[in-house]
């Protein structure tokens, strides 16, 4: 009976070993970062934004484009039932550039400053292409990433209560500071 007992024991202890073991040898090449804070070597840095275009719909249907272009100028896109027209109108920010520089660091912080000095700060995790963005602790949204070429590409979606898209928006970055600041 007592060497059941320690067989017993020692199936169990083992059992618990093997499944540590398989646990800790996941893939851990993933350059996405698996869903831990920080992550992604390449995303590591300092981006400026150099364009923003978004897409607005309603019931499915497009109802608004926009893009700004280079920090210098918004155009606005006109939309009739659904479809764009070809015509848009161009306006101008002014004297001063608009622009937001974003650094995320290898600790899964992110600080975002735009063109007046305005800071904002969270942290982060990536995961299966995605940076889910933190903010007091709280979520706030994730974002469809990728990386070229020193520009990364971030994509951001937001759906109504019954699943429809409402907004896409696609902002790109430079790698490094904002040149002109």
């Amino acid at each position: 009976m007592k060497k059941n007992y320690l067989w017993s024991m020692l199936t169990t202890v083992m059992v618990a070993m093997l499944s540590i073991g398989f646990v800790s040898c996941g893939d851990d090449d993933d350059d996405n970062g698996g869903g831990t804070s920080g992550g992604s070597s390449a995303l590591v840095g300092t981006w400026y934004s150099i364009i923003s275009e978004g897409w607005e719909y309603e019931d499915g249907e497009l109802t608004g484009h926009w893009k700004d272009l280079s920090a210098t100028s918004t155009r606005v896109y006109e939309v009739q039932n659904g479809r764009e027209t070809g015509q848009y109108h161009d306006y101008s920010s002014g004297d001063e550039a608009e622009w937001e520089e974003t650094t995320f660091t290898q600790d899964g912080k992110w600080t975002s400053t735009n063109e007046d000095g305005e800071t904002t700060t969270g942290t982060y995790t990536v995961s299966n292409g995605k940076i889910n963005l933190f903010m007091y602790n709280t979520f706030v949204n994730s974002v469809k990433y990728s990386i070229s070429n020193n520009q990364l590409v971030l994509t951001s979606e937001e759906y109504d209560d019954d699943g429809q898209l409402e907004e896409r928006e696609i902002i790109y970055y430079n790698k490094g500071a904002y040149p002109n600041k």
